[in-house]
């Protein structure tokens, strides 16, 4: 799955399929990888805002709670998940 994603990224356009595919790559990149879900939540993240793609934006930030959780930054987690459902309550 995370080879398919990898080749298809590359080739889609700049809107909101590819923030849905950036944050399932990451997804799929968390157990085994965070860093690197990290790294592909943080870009989502970044393209959402740049499309203002709310619902992107919000699981995105949601995702990056996950990670930071996962990773032992416990300092980013609660402002991510905060700012995740200040969003999702904004759709």
């Amino acid at each position: 799955m995370i080879d398919s994603l990898e080749k298809v990224l590359p080739k889609t356009p700049t809107d909101t399929h590819k923030v849905d595919l950036l944050n399932k790559l990451g997804m799929e990149y968390f157990l085994s990888k965070p860093k690197k879900a990290l790294k592909s939540f943080e870009q989502a993240q970044k393209l959402s805002l740049q499309i203002k793609y709310v619902n992107g934006l919000a699981i995105s930030y949601y995702n990056l709670s996950l990670v930071h959780s996962a990773l032992g930054d416990k300092d980013h987690r609660p402002i991510t998940t905060k700012t995740s459902l200040i969003l999702l309550n904004k759709r």
